[in-house]
């Protein structure tokens, strides 16, 4: 299952309509709180979070090291309209980290989602 993070209500529900086409299951949080709540109750069935940088009520990077508390070695998925280096250079060492740049296309996020599962799998 993947958790999205995102205060857009549109792109969380194009994300999991797209990734439902793939069988992939999806959580649904407008904001990190509701995020890290949602995490914390699922986490034996979340594999994958995506996770927007820019929200409101709690920014992605506050939610990025919540989130590190509770599980340092879940996969997580940085969105943003920002370039990758300096979204990323921010929490360089973390190996269980990625990003996706916004806007993403339907074969871009599908292909991240599904290479970050099957590296999951035993």
């Amino acid at each position: 299952m993947v958790l999205v993070i995102d205060d857009e209500a549109a792109l969380r529900e194009v994300v999991e309509e797209i990734l439902e086409l793939s069988n992939i299951r999806c959580l649904l949080a407008p904001n990190g709180r509701e995020g890290l709540h949602l995490f914390t109750n699922n986490r034996a069935h979340i594999s994958v979070i995506l996770l927007d940088m820019q929200m409101p009520v709690m920014s992605g990077g506050d939610t990025l090291r919540e989130l590190r508390k509770i599980d340092p070695t879940i996969a997580i998925v940085l969105m943003s309209g920002y370039p990758e280096s300096s979204t990323m250079e921010k929490f360089r060492g973390d190996a269980y980290l990625s990003y996706l740049e916004k806007p993403f296309t339907l074969e871009k996020l599908t292909k991240k989602v599904e290479e970050l599962l099957r590296s999951l799998r035993p």
